[in-house]
């Protein structure tokens, strides 16, 4: 409920492309300040894990996977438009710092979600020389991936670390934790078929057909890891449909502006804006990212500038230019005698 909220705040206090600049500062200097703070934090903390490694299992919250990857968007986004000047430097100079950052928080969903905003920003991308080079790239090396992943699938050797994050993805019978999610992700899909139509209500748990593994959380049946599944079991088909519009109009408006505009940084902004509500919801499927303050902050000035961005370069409300009346025709001297 916050979100739409905020969104309205937003959409008051924001003026459009003149906030573009200063939106995008905040962004980057705030996923670079957690990423700093991520690599100092597991280089100097060191504690034992239940696997008896020195190294925390994670250095800051769960939700900062949401910072690291709209940032990585801005990134891509300039890189792909080819925007010139410090904007690039500034692209350049962020991208080592953000892949450290992500790799120090050891979060799953983070690679997840840079992975999936990647292909998503190539996919939708207009062509430019830039995409065919990395298009040749990815077909040349497909083989080599392929193969990597096979010989990596079952290794525990850290070089195949990515690979090993991929089957945990796909194969929910590689850890407890993935299979624990699966369980549960099964409890909401029956209660959403149990009350289609409006939910069992806030308040109220989801269906626990199958009973899962007791975990030292209260909340548990009333808040749920997956909160897309979460939201539809709770409101129905009604309510859920209601909520998520919102997000269903920053898309469309984002990416209306991002074929229309003609400024890089129009198209930059526009696919940050598409970015921001991608990565909320592969947050919010994957970990609790629904409540989280992070998604909110980034979703609700995303979707606000996504209208006002439409709007300026013509994508929504644009109307016909008025045409000046004709000319009166001169009346000729007789008739006018």
């Amino acid at each position: 409920m916050y979100l739409p909220l905020l969104f309205l705040l937003f959409h008051l206090g924001l003026r459009g492309p003149k906030d573009h600049l200063a939106l995008s500062r905040v962004l980057l200097y705030a996923a670079a300040y957690k990423a700093v703070l991520a690599v100092y934090i597991i280089q100097t903390v060191p504690v034992p894990d239940t696997d008896g490694n020195m190294r925390l299992m994670y250095a800051t919250s769960h939700s900062d996977s949401m910072l690291f990857a709209a940032a990585f968007v801005w990134i891509l986004a300039v890189i792909f438009e080819r925007v010139k000047g410090r904007a690039q430097r500034i692209a350049i100079l962020f991208f080592p710092v953000l892949a450290l950052g992500t790799w120090a928080n050891n979060r799953r969903i983070a690679w997840v979600q840079a992975g999936l905003v990647f292909f998503t920003v190539f996919f939708v991308s207009r062509d430019s020389p830039i995409k065919r080079k990395i298009t040749r790239s990815i077909l040349l090396s497909s083989p080599l991936a392929a193969l990597y992943l096979f010989i990596g699938w079952e290794s525990s050797r850290t070089i195949f670390k990515p690979a090993r994050i991929a089957r945990s993805v796909i194969d929910a019978q590689t850890d407890n934790s993935s299979f624990w999610r699966e369980l549960e992700n099964f409890d909401l899909i029956a209660t959403v078929r149990l009350h289609p139509i409006f939910g069992t209500g806030y308040g109220h748990p989801y269906e626990e057909i199958i009973e899962l593994p007791k975990v030292y959380y209260s909340l548990e049946l009333y808040a749920p890891h997956n909160c897309i599944l979460g939201l539809w079991a709770y409101i129905g088909v009604f309510g859920y449909t209601a909520l998520t519009l919102l997000w269903v109009a920053g898309v469309y408006f984002a990416m209306r502006s991002y074929y229309l505009a003609s400024e890089p940084s129009h198209r930059v902004a526009a696919m940050l804006c598409f970015g921001a509500v991608l990565i909320y919801l592969i947050q919010c499927w994957g970990d609790l990212g629904l409540g989280s303050w992070t998604g909110v902050f980034l979703v609700a000035p995303a979707v606000a500038n996504a209208g006002k961005l439409a709007k300026a370069v013509g994508a929504w409300g644009a109307t016909a230019p008025k045409t000046s009346p004709a000319p009166a025709r001169p009346i000729p001297t007789e008739q006018a005698a």
